[in-house]
């Protein structure tokens, strides 16, 4: 069952202990996430519109078809995540992956926009922003990705 928050409740997931949860087709938005364990946990087609995440642990995690509208991902680490399909901003939100590690992301058919620098590094940390990211992003089959610096 998906979970529905009206726009005057939040979900409070600070540090929160996510590790293989399904949240498939949750509304999130607006959800404070910093800093939590989401490593192997399902996040398909959930919307995550104007939500902060910064520093979590998505490793691993089933974030294909999600909605990233104006979402803060400062400092998380996406590696080996399924973002397939994901929308990150859209029309005015961006969102931000200041510093967040996504090397081994799939990324095919994302689309949207974002701010990095990202790292893509898979032994040692290699900061991207920019045109650069945004190459990154269409090699790895997400040319619908725009990098707004």
């Amino acid at each position: 069952m998906a979970t529905r928050l009206t726009p005057d409740k939040f979900a409070w997931l600070n540090r929160a202990t996510l590790r293989g949860a399904d949240l498939s087709h949750s509304n999130l938005r607006k959800a404070q996430g910093r800093e939590c364990n989401a490593s192997g946990a399902t996040f398909c087609a959930a919307v995550l519109d104007r939500s902060e995440f910064e520093g979590a642990d998505f490793r691993r995690a089933d974030l294909s078809k999600a909605r990233f509208g104006s979402t803060t991902l400062s400092g998380a680490d996406l590696r080996n995540a399924d973002l397939r399909g994901c929308v990150f901003g859209h029309e005015t939100l961006t969102t931000v992956l200041q510093r967040a590690r996504i090397a081994g992301c799939l990324v095919e058919g994302a689309s949207g926009t974002l701010r990095g620098p990202a790292d893509v590094g898979e032994q040692t940390p290699q900061l991207l922003d920019g045109a650069e990211l945004q190459r990154w992003f269409a090699e790895h089959g997400a040319p619908l990705v725009e990098v707004r610096q």
